[in-house]
């Protein structure tokens, strides 16, 4: 079924049951509510930090704005270059051996965006990863490594979620060395925090990583995020994290899949996406819990960036300061069971 039938499956859906007075699906209830927000406490630099991150949420001329505004903020003025160079020597010859092999003939140290531009020159979705030289042990020498170790940083992340939710995480495809993965959560039935308006039984989670390059010690990105940056995924939506639910499974408990419209890859088949439930909005806050890592997304209401354990929204996307609001979110357990 294409998309535009898919889409208009679903508003005769919703019109079917508005008409006949049926009661309306936990899902469907709980993505129509929009979360509280409000202004956030931010300074000037603290916007111009977080609007650089997230830029290409954000009109072409705003981001231009926004790349030379970032070299002006104290994170910037503030990082030693000294100590980052240090810090990093150990990578810089197997860097800097390794981006024209990795990334092809002719491509060198150029930034590719990941992702479809709107009109204004702004994506609909954003993410990026961050990476220092070394992780666990071991050296990132190369885009492969890097990609992968996006990835193993994703999983672990999602290993934390389960375990908060009860359950294990499951691996279906991509399990092993491999910068893209399918995971599923099955999600006990007898949960014990009632505040999610929409429980389902599954979650089923896609995990894309694209490109990675290295980091030059001129770029910024190091002072932002709080720790030496010898990799990141490509500027765009480069570390994708989709969350669906009701995945349809085979006589064996497998998941099923089908083609996706460009033939190149399978998609898991799903009934529902999770981004504008409160159980997604939880579940991502807690994946995107400190500087490594951020997302953000224009097909929520309000927009929204998600770094560092925080939620920022914003309404409009042409000014340097447009991510200012503050978004709440309710914690993956229930502080009211956690006290008894």
């Amino acid at each position: 079924m294409s998309s535009y039938c898919k889409f208009i499956t679903a508003l005769s859906l919703i019109f079917v049951l508005l008409l006949s007075g049926c009661a309306t699906p936990p899902w469907l209830k709980d993505a129509w509510a929009t979360p509280e927000y409000y202004e956030a406490d931010l300074s000037d630099d603290e916007q111009i930090r977080l609007g650089y991150l997230a830029r290409y949420l954000a009109d072409s001329d705003t981001r231009a704005k926004l790349e030379s505004e970032i070299l002006q903020t104290e994170y910037v003025r503030q990082w030693d270059a000294y100590d980052y160079a240090t810090t990093t020597s150990m990578a810089t010859d197997v860097i800097e051996g390794q981006i024209a092999s990795d990334l092809g003939a002719g491509l060198g140290a150029a930034v590719m965006v990941v992702g479809l531009l709107s009109g204004d020159g702004s994506m609909d979705y954003i993410s990026q990863a961050f990476l220092p030289a070394e992780i666990e042990g071991h050296v990132i020498e190369s885009v492969k490594d890097a990609r992968i170790a996006a990835n193993d940083l994703i999983r672990r992340r999602l290993e934390s979620v389960a375990g908060t939710l009860g359950t294990k995480l499951e691996c279906v495809k991509g399990c092993s060395n491999h910068p893209d993965s399918i995971f599923v959560l099955r999600l006990p039935p007898d949960r014990s925090n009632e505040q999610f308006i929409y429980w389902p039984s599954d979650i089923v989670i896609t995990v894309d990583v694209g490109g990675a390059i290295a980091v030059s010690q001129k770029d910024p990105i190091s002072s932002l995020v709080g720790f030496p940056v010898a990799w990141k995924t490509q500027p765009g939506n480069s570390a994708e994290i989709r969350l669906y639910s009701e995945g349809s499974y085979d006589s064996n408990g497998q998941l099923a899949f089908e083609a996706n419209s460009a033939g190149r890859k399978i998609n898991p088949i799903v009934k529902y996406d999770l981004e504008q439930t409160a159980l997604g909005r939880a579940i991502l806050t807690e994946i995107y819990s400190d500087t490594r890592l951020i997302r953000g997304s224009q097909k929520t209401n309000p927009h929204m960036v998600f770094f560092n354990g925080e939620v920022y929204g914003f309404i409009s996307n042409f000014n340097e300061s447009f991510v200012n609001k503050t978004v709440d979110v309710l914690p993956l357990t229930d502080p009211k069971l956690e006290a008894k």
